[in-house]
């Protein structure tokens, strides 16, 4: 009565028998039954199956919405290969997805969802010894579980249950994803890693890196910032940073106890010994963000308190799950991603939930570096604010880069709106935006740019002009890979004037072969005067930010 799979084999290798697929007993009935198929079956479920090469990381997830649950590679590998946004034809079976609910609350734990290899150097192939195996897990839960109380010490136990899974079968590091790692549930890790100190494995959080990608996609010229989600994790560390880097930090808390915490790390942190714990400032309401030009969103935004952003504004976003783009006056970046270098990915056929392809989640990303350097340490509980620098070398260094479509509208952003953006700073401010929203550190002294390959999308008009980052030539790329990139200097007004010195120029982006030219083939770097007149003279085409 049952069907199995070496049940249906035999009827390639006996083609007249085992006709039917899913009722066998018509076999029987009929005649075309195998004699062959009991031992088939005996044979196939006692032959040991080949060893399956242990993970070296594993990042944990859950599911977002209902209808997230067919971005499961398989249940729909359509659904899977692109970004998840709800589909008209979803909607019918959405009572369908609602019903298997409690099955899962009663039967699901964890399951593999993706697998991947991360190539520790360019070049290398497959399952290489020099390359490390990823794979994606997933809780059976979606979002609404873990804000729940009821469901909080069942959650809890089914992410101790994968951590220990995971250490058993020899997984180097294990990152946790989402609300897997939220404070109310386990600390951030912290209380996991207590339990069990026996741990072979390290967890990783991933939020230094997150807190990283976010400090590094701000504009430089930015001077007011209001901040949601910052008192905790990745927030709190933000928070220090920049108050300490002279930004205004404008800081929605109710919490007086938290925000005098942070007050005290400033004055801590503050080697100077200046008055930077004076850049916090409490807010009460949201409307007290109307007046600041660049919005951090750590704390999933209501769709009410979107009137309060103003106008023309910039809002960058880290938080899940991410705001809804509601303002058509306001520019929404997702800063809390990172996208990964093709050449060392291989084999990631899905996507991360509203991620592109090759796009991943920053604190994903995070638990990769973390085992591709080795550390030894657990990465859990508050995020370190004095490793914000070394975990971005890293990520650069391993072709990490934050995602196209991210800094495109960062730069597009930048150039549209000369408040907060550098059509009246100088050069080297201007320099830094690019380079440090593209993934890469700006030169620690040379008063030449670095080449840094940028794509332009052409337009008519120069105002609609945009940047985004491409990836650099293998050679180039290559020769940079050997040697950490350095982390961008955060205090770079100190030196402008020296790191100016020279002749007058302009950053320009040539376009080797007309209009719109391919990634490959478009270079960005510093023109003096006369290398201007010769490109224009010649023909080439030249988009020129003074």
């Amino acid at each position: 009565l049952v069907y199995t799979p070496s049940y249906h084999s035999l009827h390639h290798s006996r083609v007249h028998t085992n006709y039917c697929l899913f009722m066998p007993i018509y076999d029987k009935v009929f005649g075309t039954y195998c004699s062959e198929s009991e031992k088939t079956y005996t044979r196939a479920i006692n032959t040991k199956s080949e060893d399956v090469p242990s993970p070296d990381v594993i990042f944990l997830a859950h599911g977002g919405p209902l209808g997230q649950i067919l971005q499961i590679p398989f249940i729909s590998k359509t659904v899977s290969a692109h970004k998840f946004e709800m589909q008209w034809w979803m909607y019918p079976i959405m009572p369908l997805i609602m019903a298997m609910v409690p099955l899962l609350e009663l039967f699901g734990t964890h399951f593999e969802n993706a697998s991947a290899y991360i190539r520790r150097e360019v070049g290398l192939r497959g399952n290489s010894l020099r390359a490390l195996r990823a794979e994606q897990w997933a809780i059976a839960r979606f979002a609404y579980h873990y804000v729940s109380k009821s469901h909080k010490a069942s959650i809890a136990k089914l992410i101790e249950g994968a951590v220990l899974d995971a250490d058993r079968k020899g997984c180097q590091v294990m990152g946790l994803g989402a609300f897997n790692k939220a404070w109310w549930i386990n600390k951030g890790g912290d209380d996991v890693v207590n339990k069990y100190p026996q741990l072979r494995m390290r967890l990783v959080h991933g939020n230094t890196l997150t807190a990283a990608c976010v400090l590094n996609s701000l504009p430089p010229c930015t001077k007011h910032v209001f901040f949601t989600g910052c008192t905790s994790k990745v927030g709190r560390a933000l928070a220090v940073r920049l108050a300490i880097e002279g930004k205004i930090v404008i800081m929605r808390t109710d919490s007086q106890e938290r925000f005098d915490m942070i007050v005290e790390d400033v004055k801590k942190y503050d080697i100077e010994g200046g008055n930077a714990h004076e850049n916090l400032v409490k807010a009460n309401s949201m409307k007290e963000g109307a007046k600041a030009e660049v919005w951090l969103i750590g704390k999933f935004l209501k769709d009410v308190d979107h009137k309060f952003l103003p106008p023309k504004s910039l809002a960058l976003y880290f938080c899940f799950p991410p705001p809804r783009t509601i303002r058509k006056d306001v520019t929404y970046v997702n800063v809390g991603a990172l996208q990964a270098d093709s050449r060392r990915l291989e084999g990631l056929g899905n996507c991360m939930a509203d991620l592109d392809r090759n796009v991943l989640h920053a604190c994903h990303a995070g638990a990769i570096i973390h085992c591709l350097e080795q550390w030894q340490h657990h990465e859990v509980g508050d995020v370190e604010y004095k490793e914000l620098d070394r975990v971005w070398e890293a990520a650069c260094k391993y072709g990490f880069r934050l995602p196209e479509e991210s800094t495109k509208k960062i730069l597009t952003y930048l150039h549209k709106h000369p408040r907060a953006g550098s059509s009246k700073k100088d050069q080297y401010d201007l320099q830094i935006s690019i380079e440090r929203a593209a993934g890469r550190a700006p030169p620690s002294s040379s008063s030449s740019l670095s080449t840094t390959t940028l794509a332009t999308t052409s337009s008519s008009s120069q105002e609609a002009a945009s940047f985004y980052y491409a990836s650099t030539s293998s050679s180039s790329s290559s020769s940079t890979s050997s040697s950490p990139s350095h982390s961008p200097d955060r205090h770079s007004k100190r030196r402008s004037s020296s790191s100016r010195s020279g002749s007058r120029g302009a950053i320009a982006t040539k376009s080797n072969n007309g209009s719109r030219s391919s990634k490959a083939e478009d270079e960005t770097r510093c023109m003096n005067d006369s290398e201007i007149k010769a490109c224009v003279d010649k023909g080439e085409a030249l988009l020129i930010v003074d």
